[in-house]
């Protein structure tokens, strides 16, 4: 269970254990919306032992890092594995999302919400050189030179100069809560509004680069 204060606990049998699985609490700024956000295991945990969490760096930063599970105790994480994936620069205190979760194409699936402040007066998410306000696709088993990560073929924008190839969609605001139907693909995404509506957008499997 991802907590935002950044210590992942571990359910068991209805009882919590006393030893967390993961913190991070010294990783993460805690307040408000800052913090940790999201935990996703590898479609092959059971014998990669990896997993993914996204958190509030102490800079306020967006951070997707990459930990393995302990190779002697399946109840611990190794503290000492982690891995800096992505880090996208913050511009305020809130709307960092960073929900995210491998869907049945192998992918990993990553929100980042707009940054703020509230209207998106920066319009990050419609920037097609900025990763905020975006939905993420990322290849994790075929990484790029220098990278943690690769980018799927079929990713909407790799032949575009003007907008990155993480990119899946875009347009969002702070798309907190989301999930991908695991036998079809599709993908639900709950986004905040502002003053009088909230959001639940509905992406199709494979409709990259919707907007």
């Amino acid at each position: 269970v991802a907590t935002q204060s950044g210590r992942l606990g571990l359910v068991e049998n209805d009882v919590i254990h006393t030893t967390p699985f993961l913190d991070i609490s010294a990783l993460c700024l805690f307040s408000y919306e800052e913090g940790e956000n999201c935990l996703a295991f590898h479609p092959d945990y059971q014998n990669n032992r990896k997993f993914y969490v996204t958190y509030c760096d102490l800079n306020g930063d967006w951070v997707l890092a990459q930990y393995l599970r302990d190779p002697n105790d399946p109840n611990l994480a190794d503290s000492n594995s982690g891995q800096v994936v992505l880090t996208i620069s913050h511009p305020s205190t809130i709307h960092y999302a960073g929900w995210m979760e491998f869907g049945p194409d192998g992918y990993l699936y990553v929100s980042v919400g707009d940054g703020g402040p509230q209207r998106d007066p920066l319009n990050h998410a419609q920037r097609g050189d900025r990763l905020l306000g975006k939905l993420l696709r990322l290849d994790m088993d075929h990484p790029a030179p220098g990278l943690l990560y690769g980018i799927p073929p079929g990713n909407p924008f790799v032949n575009d100069p003007n907008i990155l190839d993480e990119i899946w969609a875009t347009g969002l605001r702070n798309p907190w809560r989301c999930d991908v139907d695991d036998l079809t693909g599709d993908i639900w995404i709950g986004d905040v509004g502002y003053g009088t509506w909230e959001e639940v957008d509905f992406l199709a499997a494979g409709t990259g680069g919707a907007n």
